[in-house]
């Protein structure tokens, strides 16, 4: 498995299939940071993640993992593990300190668990508003 960069203009539309496919519905272009990456395994593309850097603070966000549906178990464990070491080493390299992130899937809050991540057992609901 190998990991390359999100493209929006390519890209867009596969993420969105997988997460109307997942009943999430689809994300508009202006929520998806342009530093996301893809895991390809051969010729299909098993998940997408995304790094949203904050200006003038020690920690990051990481958000939107999105996976085929099509692809098995295995393909996405190893395509969450990828990501999420490449997305932290690219953090730790732009000088941020920790990297927030939110899950309800419990393979993956099991596979951050499994690489350091420290889960907040209370319940979080997410609101989001309109700027415009």
């Amino acid at each position: 498995m190998t990991l390359r960069p999100f493209r929006m203009n390519q890209d867009l539309e596969l993420v969105n299939s997988w997460a109307n496919a997942r009943g999430m519905g689809s994300m508009p272009e202006h929520r998806l940071s342009r530093f996301g990456l893809i895991a390809v395994q051969g010729n299909k593309d098993i998940g997408a993640c995304f790094l949203y850097p904050f200006k003038g603070s020690g920690w990051c966000m990481f958000e939107c993992l999105m996976t085929n549906p099509d692809s098995t178990a295995e393909e996405r464990d190893q395509a969450m593990s990828m990501i999420f070491l490449e997305l932290s080493n690219a953090a730790r390299i732009l000088g941020y300190k920790e990297v927030f992130t939110t899950s309800y899937l419990p393979s993956v809050n099991n596979k951050l668990d499994s690489m350091g991540f420290i889960m907040n057992k209370d319940k979080v609901n997410h609101f989001i508003g309109r700027l415009v």
